[in-house]
């Protein structure tokens, strides 16, 4: 999805300064919605390959956790996988719903002052 460009080719003489000058405008708010539409669709992608490699560490460490265990290489108070650390991935994806979520209420509710 590309963004689109305000241009105004050849506008006939019959035309008056502010029907082009309202054209122009029509068309960078409609490029600047286009901007905000790619920028949430990218960060929204990131955000999702973040949390799954989140996940997919966590997935790791618990694999790690079941051979060690398994080999007696340490103790079950030992493991990798805590309490902490599972709160810490709770608390980690919490915050980052949170961001994206305000990033998305940012964008779509912004003032029309700007």
């Amino acid at each position: 999805m590309g963004v689109l460009r305000p241009t105004v080719k050849n506008a006939p003489a019959t035309r008056g300064l502010e029907s082009v000058a309202a054209e122009v405008i029509t068309l960078e708010a409609t490029s600047a919605r286009a901007l905000q539409r790619l920028v949430a669709e990218r960060v929204l992608h990131l955000f999702g390959w973040s949390l799954l490699g989140t996940l997919a560490f966590a997935a790791c460490l618990v694999v790690v956790d079941a051979i060690f265990l398994a080999f007696k290489i340490i103790r079950p108070e030992d493991r990798l996988m805590s309490e902490r650390i599972v709160m810490t991935f709770i608390g980690s994806t919490v915050v980052q719903v949170g961001t994206a979520f305000a990033a998305i209420v940012v964008a779509v509710f912004k003032a029309k002052d700007d």
